[in-house]
């Protein structure tokens, strides 16, 4: 993305875009753009505002186009149903760094070596510090013998799954927890089969790539080389390096609500904030959109502090959070979820709607 200041054209749509970055922290590193954006509004103030967040592993082409295609389909919805009506929108996209570990899909997470970009060995040291802090480096060895295999049964998922569990931490955060069962260990075997089933399935080849898995600088001391895995699919075994992905995601996870409770939450209470432009206009309707983990960018933001007024809908478009996010009260705790408080009223107005697929 070139360095720009001001609203952001999306190919194919007609109303005002503009695309606001956010770093891992939730800091937003386009300030001046911010700050444009909140004076148009106060000048030409919209009807609507549709604040988007993107998911997991988009990069800036990814969400661009993705809000593009949202928004071609909305304006052409729009003019097909709501012909003549005083609707002068606008778009806000959130960006927000949502890519840390890119293997390409299928085999290649297993076959593609650490030639290229060099992601894997990152994930692992990130691995292997977080492993050493929880006080489960002991165990290293054995992670990283896991991870070199060509392929692991069942119950080697299972050991892996639970020597890494300790470096997620407690995955807690939207009341997901205590159902009487290891809930990290767990989840992360349940997501490591997931992702595994959702691989196409292609016969390996002999001899792909030989790049060595090996331990990374500063994780302590230096492993043998270790044949790098080859694609399980078709062997009747999983992919262990599907681990790191799991790892990856649900750093991504955290990072989501990190950006959103430190960050997007400011703009969307200055969106919300703005005052009519006119004494005869309305203050803009602010709806809220979120895709997988934006969705948890959007609830962290609306949850994160009382708001001047309510957000006047919020669509959640497959959204990557608990089950029990939205509950009343957590089964084991009493507690409510994480984001039981964006059903009042005083946060979001309805609708509130929430889309699912079958790959869900």
């Amino acid at each position: 993305m070139q360095n720009t200041t001001g609203p952001y054209p999306l190919s194919g749509v007609k109303m005002p875009s503009w695309l606001i970055r956010f770093d891992s922290e939730g800091v937003c590193t386009s300030p001046q753009t911010r700050a444009l954006l909140l004076d148009q509004i106060r000048s030409a103030p919209p009807t609507d505002i549709v604040v988007f967040s993107h998911g997991w592993n988009n990069d800036f082409g990814h969400a661009a186009g993705m809000s593009a295609e949202l928004m071609r389909h909305f304006e052409s919805h729009c003019a097909a149903h709501a012909p003549g009506r005083p609707f002068a929108p606008l778009f806000v996209g959130v960006l927000w760094p949502s890519i840390w570990l890119s293997f390409d899909e299928g085999p290649a997470i297993a076959s593609g070596g650490l030639g290229g970009t060099g992601a894997p060995e990152a994930v692992v040291a990130v691995l292997a510090d977080r492993l050493a802090a929880a006080g489960g480096a002991s165990g290293l060895d054995r992670v990283f013998a896991l991870l070199a295999a060509p392929s692991i049964n069942d119950a080697e998922a299972a050991e892996l799954a639970r020597l890494i569990a300790p470096a997620f931490g407690l995955i807690t955060d939207e009341g997901a927890a205590a159902e009487g069962r290891n809930t990290v260990a767990e989840d992360v075997l349940v997501m490591m089969r997931a992702m595994d089933a959702t691989k196409p399935r292609k016969q390996s080849r002999a001899g792909i790539d030989s790049d060595d898995i090996s331990r990374p600088a500063g994780s302590g001391r230096a492993s043998p080389g270790m044949a790098a895995p080859q694609a399980a699919s078709g062997l009747g075994g999983l992919d262990p390096r599907i681990a790191l992905r799991v790892f990856s995601l649900y750093q991504m996870k955290d990072r989501a609500g990190t950006v959103g409770f430190g960050g997007v939450s400011a703009l969307l209470w200055d969106l919300l904030a703005v005052p009519a432009g006119t004494q005869s206009a309305a203050q803009a309707r602010i709806h809220a959109v979120g895709h997988s983990f934006g969705c948890k960018v959007l609830l962290s933001a609306i949850c994160a502090q009382p708001l001047p007024r309510p957000v006047a809908s919020l669509l959640l478009l497959q959204p990557a959070v608990s089950h029990l996010a939205f509950a009343k009260a957590v089964p084991g705790t009493g507690q409510p979820g994480g984001y039981c408080m964006a059903l009042s009223a005083e946060r979001v107005s309805p609708p509130i709607i929430s889309t699912y697929s079958r790959h869900d």
